[in-house]
């Protein structure tokens, strides 16, 4: 039986879709595909920064730690979460092209989901206090001239339909330009949580 590169290269490229947090070597660039999710956003709040947003249904409140502005947990997969960091000044005003992206050195895969230009990308990392890895889609914006991203988390090999996850929470999300008061948030100092891998 004669096999073609040609098979054997949409071969990996099929198993990439599948097991895309896997095929990146920890920081590869990926546009994870569309499909049929059944993941559907739920009621959508309002939170710091001018951020609107919905997690998928189900989902759990983690509320504010630390360095995020808001994070829901999967109640039905340990380790699975989603959650939006505080806002980094950035180059740009908005990200709206893949030109703007580079402009704004931001590294990954141009992608427009809902109302946003997106910048996508997958990242492996290591809790150095459990040594737990995990695989991240972070799915970085500007807008109003500062970059918010969002994370979508998982145990390594476990990150379920995280192109599922993003299709839903990023095709929800809004943004409206803080004011100085509603920027200035209260951090609660007794809960910890490490973004800092």
């Amino acid at each position: 039986m004669r096999i073609s590169i040609r098979s054997i290269a949409f071969a990996s490229l099929a198993v990439c879709a599948l097991f895309f947090s896997g095929c990146s070597g920890g920081s590869g660039k990926v546009a994870p595909a569309g499909g049929s999710s059944s993941i559907k956003a739920g009621t959508p709040a309002a939170y710091e920064h001018g951020v609107t947003f919905a997690a998928p249904e189900g989902w759990e409140a983690a509320g504010r730690q630390g360095k995020i502005i808001v994070k829901f947990d999967n109640p039905k997969l340990d380790g699975q979460s989603v959650f939006v960091r505080n806002p980094e000044a950035a180059e740009i005003k908005t990200l709206a092209t893949e030109e703007d992206a580079k402009t704004a050195g931001l590294e990954g895969t141009f992608m427009q989901i809902g109302d946003y230009g997106w910048v996508v990308k997958t990242q492996r990392s290591r809790d150095p206090k459990t040594e737990d890895v995990f695989d991240n889609l972070n799915c970085t914006t500007v807008q109003f001239g500062k970059a918010f991203t969002v994370t979508i988390r998982g145990y390594k090999g476990q990150n379920e339909d995280a192109e599922g996850v993003m299709n839903a929470v990023l095709g929800a999300i809004q943004f409206t330009e803080a004011t100085q008061e509603s920027a200035e948030v209260k951090i609660d100092e007794n809960t910890e949580f490490n973004l800092d891998f």
